[in-house]
């Protein structure tokens, strides 16, 4: 008895500290495009791409441009490397310097999103991100910032963050504006959100509980039986401890 029991407390604890442990979950993802295939070099671009989908996790990132203009996604290894914070891809969206900007839309609301802007510094750059709401597609928090002209053009970057509060941001829109409309490259898109919660339903907890409680009374109820079959057996007159009656035969 002691070693069921034991048991159902063990099964009890385990599925209180499931759902704790749920609740509590919140998950942060990095979509830096390193599994995206290269579509440049060859020069000159070809705008190869008008969509890239993404996943991390239970999150799914839908990225174009407005009105589906083409892009790249660009090699930075050997001369073009833009500094380990850019790694080996990076979005590229020089085939169209006049395009629109990059929205992304997500699977599920998000809490937060940034993003890294980086260019060489021929010129200075003008950068915005922008959040949109869930359900009106509104702006509900904006950053900026920019990228200044450097002697000798290097490469810097700078980080853009919005925040819309729990589930309120459904997608994004940004850009980088030089002596072009779009003319910086985009890397570390990083989001926020909640993993989706698994809470069993009140009734299904109940069930549960009864279920665990049917179980411990049916052990009880035949150690139980057991002990008194055992004491009735043990009082029994000499000659009367006959276990089972064999078929056909009744005790006189």
């Amino acid at each position: 008895m002691f070693r069921i029991s034991k048991i159902l407390i063990t099964i009890a604890a385990f599925v209180f500290c499931l759902v704790s442990f749920t609740l509590a979950q919140a998950d942060t993802v990095n979509f830096n495009f390193e599994e995206q295939n290269p579509t440049v070099p060859p020069f000159p671009r070809t705008g190869a791409l008008t969509t890239i989908i993404m996943g991390r996790g239970s999150l799914v990132a839908y990225l174009s441009r407005a009105d589906f203009e083409p892009f790249d996604i660009i090699d930075n290894s050997g001369p073009r490397a833009k500094g380990p914070e850019f790694g080996l891809r990076s979005l590229d969206p020089f085939f169209d310097l006049n395009g629109g900007p990059f929205i992304v839309g997500f699977s599920q609301p998000v809490d937060s999103v940034s993003i890294d802007m980086g260019d060489y510094g021929v010129d200075t750059d003008s950068l915005m991100l922008e959040a949109l709401e869930v359900g009106t597609r509104e702006v509900i928090d904006l950053d900026t910032g920019s990228l200044p002209a450097l002697p000798g053009n290097p490469f810097s970057f700078s980080t853009l963050t919005v925040t819309g509060g729990p589930g309120r941001i459904i997608a994004v829109r940004f850009s980088g504006s030089g002596i072009s409309s779009n003319s910086v490259f985009y890397d570390n898109l990083r989001v926020t959100f909640n993993s989706p919660v698994v809470i069993p339903e009140p009734a299904t907890m109940i069930l549960l509980g009864t279920g665990l409680a049917g179980v411990s009374a049916a052990v009880r109820k035949r150690r139980t039986t057991r002990s008194v079959n055992e004491d009735f057996s043990a009082n029994l007159p000499d000659g009367l401890h006959q276990t089972s009656t064999p078929p056909g035969e009744r005790l006189c």
